[in-house]
């Protein structure tokens, strides 16, 4: 009950802080396992929408299922990006965005960044307006637009990037 009790006082701490965790284990792209000081939690890529988390809508339509699963078909590594830039058992650089974290990699991008960069996620509608004015969204923008200016990842299909 007590580490139940500091891990969901560390998470709800996580906030706004800036700090060095290690990487537990990752379980697909939008959930990663991490520990600080002897304490485990869970961590989201901040500010954005991956492909695998529009099966979890409630109400997503028959026909973004349909178009979302045919996209995975066809681009297999598109939600499994974790394995090719995250790695267990190393220390990543967070910064907590609401509930959430940009987990930093190389570079100074973060991995909400890279997936916005691919195609493979899309910008949440709900940042607050403070986040709208900060450089940061600035960069995770720009990596959007880029990939809808190339018709990348999910931008490839007008159906499937506007079931988000």
């Amino acid at each position: 009950m007590a580490r139940l009790l500091g891990t969901l006082f560390f998470t709800t701490a996580l906030l706004h802080a800036n700090f060095s965790a290690l990487l537990l284990s990752v379980r697909n792209d939008y959930l990663f396992h991490f520990t600080y000081e002897n304490i485990a939690f869970y961590c989201r890529p901040a500010a954005i929408t991956t492909i695998d988390q529009l099966f979890f809508y409630p109400k997503l339509p028959k026909v973004c299922k349909e178009v979302a699963n045919k996209f995975l078909k066809k681009h297999p590594y598109a939600n499994k990006q974790y394995a090719y830039k995250l790695h267990e058992e190393q220390k990543y650089f967070l910064k907590g965005y609401k509930e959430d974290c940009f987990v930093m990699l190389n570079a100074g991008t973060s991995f909400s960044e890279h997936l916005l960069e691919e195609g493979f996620a899309k910008l949440q509608n709900n940042l607050d307006d403070e986040f709208l004015m900060s450089t940061h969204y600035k960069k995770l923008k720009l990596a959007q637009d880029r990939a809808e200016y190339h018709q990348k990842g999910i931008w490839e299909d007008p159906i499937l990037s506007n079931c988000f």
